[in-house]
């Protein structure tokens, strides 16, 4: 379960102000370190009221990238400062990254299309801290094939660059208004694409890109005439 948390919260250390003068992460990687820290936003030596050490946490936890953040004061080496009215404490930040992979599979049938199996991989924060790389399948009649990959440009950035690779086959059919057949055959897509993307809020991202896509069809079967008409049937592959 998420939780947010603040060690030994009864303590009276967490109910007035402290003087901090060092912050460490525990149980991050650098790169999850390195943004928790930055979303803490602490110039040290700070003093702060429980309230905006409260602020500092959820920020921290805001970012989505945890499912744990929790807090202790640590008392320091007795010096001057230590035995005024604001204590020195040392502040430690408990975290658990999230990795929030996701594995999806399914079947699905249709009188037109029949049966097909249906598989979806997506994994958070595997090949860099930040990133999100999904593969997919749909295969039967129809069958497409892809993987998107994003990455954020910086821990923290609210740019990214992203891309992806996709294969579609679709069965062809057109009909001469009976049940027949007039051509069928089955049509292949290619298609690649990359992206530059910077995000406006939480959920919304603005994204320019460039994508090419190469079409391969290939008829099988063909007739002679439709209503009564002769037609010339394509029995050639074209690009």
């Amino acid at each position: 379960r998420s939780t947010l948390s603040s060690s030994s919260a009864a303590s009276d250390v967490y109910k007035r102000q402290v003087r901090l003068v060092a912050v460490s992460v525990e149980g991050a990687s650098p790169e999850a370190e390195r943004l928790a820290l930055r979303r803490l936003h602490l110039d040290l030596p700070a003093v702060v009221t429980p309230d905006a050490l409260g602020r500092a946490i959820e920020r921290v936890y805001g970012t989505g990238e945890f499912t744990l953040v929790s807090y202790q004061l640590l008392p320091v080496a007795d010096t001057a400062a230590g035995r005024s009215r604001v204590p020195d404490r040392r502040l430690v930040v408990r975290t658990r990254v999230r990795q929030r992979d996701l594995l999806g599979f399914g079947f699905r049938y249709d009188s037109r299309e029949r049966a097909a199996l249906l598989f979806d991989l997506t994994l958070r924060n595997r090949l860099a801290f930040g990133s999100t790389t999904r593969l997919f399948a749909r295969l039967g009649r129809e069958t497409r094939i892809g993987i998107d990959y994003f990455d954020r440009l910086g821990v923290d950035a609210p740019t990214g660059v992203g891309g992806g690779a996709h294969y579609t086959r679709v069965p062809i059919e057109l009909f001469a208004g009976n049940e027949r057949a007039a051509v069928s055959g089955e049509m292949r897509t290619y298609d690649v694409g990359a992206y530059a993307s910077i995000a406006v809020a939480n959920a919304a991202f603005l994204r320019i890109g460039l994508a090419g896509e190469y079409l391969h069809a290939t008829p099988e079967v063909g007739v002679d005439s439709l209503a009564g008409e002769p037609v010339d049937t394509i029995d050639e592959t074209f690009h």
